[in-house]
């Protein structure tokens, strides 16, 4: 007899690696999805050897498989999918519920009727091959579609300039706190009162905006951006006469090859580089990414699970922040902090939340109170250590996620930051004046380096991905 072999439950579980590393492969090496690939196959393995012990079943037992893993892992596009249509079971509590009911129906189906689980076999091997064969022919377009089309970002010469000893340049510390919304939207729309914060940034002479926004709805275009003084080129498509930015404009290198970078390098300043862009954290995102698409996104469980990532990172750049030393030449710090970005690996004392506290909203706002006092903290020790007194930038990325809420305010809470300059020669500015991201270091260039780069008109985007089509954001 013709033997017919259990493969789908393999090709199965490496599709998630497969698809997220296809459609991500610009942000993450190649190294990076290999490690997590076999661990999964070699999970399945076990799983497999096991469950057939008790199944007796060697095709029933690779279908049950099978179905969970799809199962297990479809969580998450499922609910995106539901939060892009605005449907109620995109909240977690409604939509666990569904997927739980799911299971149960498909689990009782499969072990109360009866099937020829070996033409079963033969069937999900002929669609998971299908399947397998659709990521690879997805993966080989986005690289074709991402060689085409391409704008480069114009690019700028530096001087090398040697600084004289009697000029006397500041340190530049550029701290991004990922997702922290601006104070208007934080009191209007999620009732939180931040004045406290802004009060204590004021009187330690910031220069705080009451309103801000981000140029750009998504970490990587914002970051890019910023970082070189520019705004991402953008292409309209013909057909739908909507614009996207372009596929392939290299913004990881963009980031970490940026202008800012090489022009303070160019005048003497050593870089250092406290950000979320090198190898080790690319290996973290990737698990998180992975555990973002499963059922264990759920927030209690996810918060839980990714604080053995993120909470160390976390704490040692706030403890890098607090110890560079100073004196040894000029600097520019470039440091990314994940909070008070999900996951939720922090209560408002810094400690584990619940893993049964799980309104993201409450969740959020409690890593907004931590992140406040030890900011507050690394402020302190670097007016203290610094002779010379520094540019510090405190900024968000982008705003909040959904947290339910209706689209109107969505995209504000998407759009606004926090915005918090010190400017050394500066009085203490209490107005509402607003710096677009895009012209921040070209105001803080010619200011301090007597450079004459021109100041870019406001232009700010929302995407609802970051694929998406770019939609005009107008503050009101």
């Amino acid at each position: 007899m013709k033997k017919t072999l259990l493969i789908h439950p393999f090709i199965i579980v490496s599709l998630p690696v497969l698809h997220l590393y296809s459609i991500n492969y610009k942000e993450y090496p190649f190294s990076v999805f290999v490690q997590p690939l076999f661990i999964l196959i070699f999970l399945m393995g076990i799983f497999l050897f096991v469950l057939n012990m008790i199944v007796k079943n060697y095709h029933k037992t690779g279908a049950i498989l099978s179905i969970l893993c799809f199962w297990f892992f479809s969580y998450g596009s499922v609910r995106l999918f539901f939060e892009r249509i605005d449907f109620i079971f995109y909240r977690h509590r409604f939509l666990i519920s569904l997927f739980l009911i799911t299971l149960i129906i498909v689990i009782f189906l499969i072990t109360r009727l009866s099937m020829d689980f070996k033409k079963i076999t033969q069937f999900l091997n002929h669609v998971s091959f299908i399947i397998l064969f659709a990521v690879a022919i997805s993966f080989l377009f986005n690289i074709y579609h991402g060689r085409v089309g391409f704008a480069h970002v114009d690019k700028i010469v530096f001087e090398n300039r040697k600084i004289s000893q009697n000029h006397v340049v500041p340190n530049i510390y550029y701290i991004i706190l990922d997702s922290y919304v601006g104070s208007e939207e934080l009191n209007d729309i999620l009732y939180y009162d931040n004045s406290s914060f802004i009060q204590y940034l004021r009187q330690k002479g910031f220069f705080v905006a009451s309103k801000s926004y981000s140029n750009y709805s998504w970490t990587q275009p914002s970051i890019a951006s910023q970082l070189n003084m520019e705004y991402l080129p953008a292409k309209l498509d013909a057909n739908s006469k909507n614009s996207y930015l372009e596929p392939n404009s290299r913004r990881i290198q963009m980031i970490t090859e940026n202008k800012v970078k090489k022009f303070l390098i160019s005048r003497g300043y050593k870089y250092y580089d406290l950000s979320i862009w090198d190898l080790k954290y690319k290996k973290i995102d990737f698990y998180i990414a992975l555990l973002r698409m499963s059922i264990l996104s759920v927030p209690g469980v996810e918060n839980y699970l990714s604080g053995f990532f993120f909470r160390e990172d976390t704490k040692n750049k706030l403890n890098l922040l607090g110890s560079i030393p100073s004196g040894k030449g000029p600097f520019f710090v470039y440091a990314h902090i994940m909070a008070p970005h999900q996951p939720f690996v922090f209560d408002r004392n810094g400690d584990r939340p619940s893993v049964f506290k799980i309104d993201e909203e409450v969740l959020y706002l409690d890593q907004i109170t931590y992140i406040n006092r030890e900011i507050k903290k690394i402020i302190e020790i670097i007016f203290e250590r610094e002779k010379t007194k520094p540019i510090i930038i405190l900024q968000g990325d982008h705003g909040a996620p959904r947290f339910g809420k209706e689209n109107k305010d969505y995209v504000r809470l998407r759009m606004s930051i926090i915005q918090a300059c010190y400017f050394p020669s500066e009085e203490n500015k209490n107005h509402s004046g607003f710096i677009s991201p895009a012209n921040l270091f070209r105001i803080i260039f010619n200011r301090y380096f007597e450079t004459d780069f021109k100041l870019l008109p406001y232009k700010a985007y929302y995407q609802d991905s970051e694929a998406g089509r770019l939609i005009d954001f107008y503050p009101n």
